[in-house]
């Protein structure tokens, strides 16, 4: 068929424009389908009078020299700048009130005057964590097949260095870990607090505190839509063109190579590459004709267990908010301990309480702060909010608001008079997020990093000749950081075969 572009993106979020931004400064002509009517996917922000509000957004990693967003900004050119978030996060729940910072001796030092029975494993789980993450070099810089041999041998090395920690690590999940380290429920509430995915692997936990120890943890200036309008701006001087509001239905197959798409609509766009950069479940089940990849790549789609959705109240207040309670720019609050955190009543879930206005005066008018107070929740959560495929009725609405009553709640026990300095109030569910992304069972950032799931991502290429895919399903971390080097993999390989 005729093409109309070099390669076609399919998504418009982090690793989509990414992959677009380095295919378009290489001179390559592209094009981005995005299907909602604005560019960022969940990496982006909406307004509400006033108000700028963070889909997701709560902090990044990779901004250090080196790291995979630094990178991509000195080599994109890209206008980012980035507070670094230190302390990072206060965690507070049922025996503990703690700030977290990169001095780990310091608040490891309370949670064993806290915890003394506990202090000797406190002590060794936070070293085998700082050991850990020492070892560990930064991400590669492109995709794993375009490694040198030394290169190969660097992470080899690494790797063997770290053997014994990811034996004793690397097959454990974060819940199962917490049980046979800690005999005290709070302490494991504690720990859970810091990374709150009871499956995913231990080395996510750890990773954490590698993390908090160093710095890493930082928050991008004009929040996450600087991250999306700093790629945009790249893409269209290079010669890239952006289509929002058009969604790509299916995938153009001939003599066994992706050769274009279709719109909604039915119109055809020809292109030599597709790089899919949207929900691996709608890329594989929907979008390609049956026999275009082997069956198998869907059947182990269907074993993997995505990130689990979140609840998220968008709050525009008033500045006196900071002088309540316990306030800090990141609350992390357990009100109860972890096995009940995930239950049925909502007054028990975990809650996030984050001030996105704390880098920059952007988010909210003078006077005002910007701040959401979120939960992660299930999509299947009360046969799935109530609804009917996913039709939203009064029943749907009730849920809504009677679980955002709760969560405020759960909040004004450590802000209390919150609910008084609200002006503007935005409420999202697991039905928003899968309406608005597509995303399968509503995620926010992909698969999760399971025991048995970490092995099973096949990262950039496909087995469809012509076909390559990036974003947060395709790594393992699910990050902002992961999905802008996994855009850039893409980009790469794609430059790699035109040669």
């Amino acid at each position: 068929m005729a093409k109309d572009f070099d390669v076609i993106v399919i998504g418009g979020g982090v690793a989509g424009l990414t992959a677009a931004a380095y295919l378009a400064q290489a001179g390559m002509s592209v094009g981005i389908f995005e299907q909602q009517h604005k560019l960022g996917g969940l990496a982006g922000a909406f307004s509400r009078r006033d108000f700028l509000f963070e889909q997701a957004l709560q902090w990044i990693v990779s901004c250090h020299p080196g790291g995979t967003i630094y990178n991509c900004r000195e080599e994109l050119g890209l206008t980012l700048s980035f507070k670094q978030l230190d302390p990072w996060c206060r965690q507070i729940g049922p025996g503990f009130d703690v700030l977290l910072s990169s001095n780990v001796r310091e608040w490891v030092g309370e949670l064993c005057r806290l915890f003394p029975k506990e202090a000797g494993a406190i002590q060794r789980l936070t070293a085998d964590a700082l050991k850990l993450f020492r070892r560990i070099p930064d991400t590669p810089r492109k995709p794993n097949d375009m490694l040198t041999k030394w290169e190969k041998l660097k992470i080899g090395l690494m790797t063997l260095l770290n053997m014994k920690l990811y034996r004793k690590y690397l097959g454990i999940s974060i819940q199962d870990l917490l049980v046979q380290e800690f005999k005290d429920p709070q302490v494991r509430t504690f720990f859970y607090s810091l990374c709150p995915a009871g499956s995913a692997s231990a080395l996510l936990l750890l990773t954490t505190i590698g993390w908090i120890k160093e710095g890493r943890f930082y928050y991008p200036v004009g929040g996450g839509q600087a991250i999306i309008d700093s790629l945009r701006q790249v893409i269209v001087e290079n010669g890239g063109e952006i289509i929002c509001g058009r969604a790509v239905e299916r995938i153009l197959v001939e003599d066994d190579r992706a050769v274009g798409v279709v719109l909604s609509g039915g119109d055809e766009v020809g292109s030599d590459y597709v790089a899919a950069a949207c929900d691996a479940m709608q890329l594989y089940s929907k979008m390609l004709p049956p026999g275009a990849v082997p069956d198998y790549v869907l059947e182990n789609l269907k074993e993997l267990e995505p990130w689990t959705s979140y609840f998220l109240i968008s709050l525009g207040v008033d500045d006196s908010v900071t002088q309540l309670g316990s306030w800090h720019h990141h609350i992390t609050y357990c009100p109860a301990l972890m096995d009940a955190l995930e239950s049925e009543d909502p007054t028990h879930w975990l809650i996030n309480v984050v001030d996105n206005s704390f880098a920059d005066n952007l988010h909210a008018p003078p006077g005002c702060r910007s701040i959401a107070i979120g939960a992660p929740v299930s999509f299947e959560y009360r046969q799935r909010w109530q609804t009917i495929s996913e039709m939203r009725g009064p029943e749907y609405t009730a849920l809504k608001e009677e679980v955002a009553a709760a969560l405020l709640a759960s909040a004004e026990r450590i802000l209390p008079g919150l609910r008084n300095r609200i002006r503007v109030a935005d409420v999202a569910t697991p039905i928003t997020y899968r309406r608005y992304t597509g995303n399968w069972k509503g995620a926010r950032r992909g698969w999760l990093p399971t025991v048995e799931g970490m092995s099973r991502l096949r990262r950039e290429s496909t087995a469809l000749p012509g076909l390559f895919q990036c974003g947060h399903w395709h790594v393992p971390s699910g990050s902002i950081s992961g999905a802008m080097q996994s855009g850039k993999n893409a980009a790469l390989l794609i430059l790699q075969e035109v040669g």
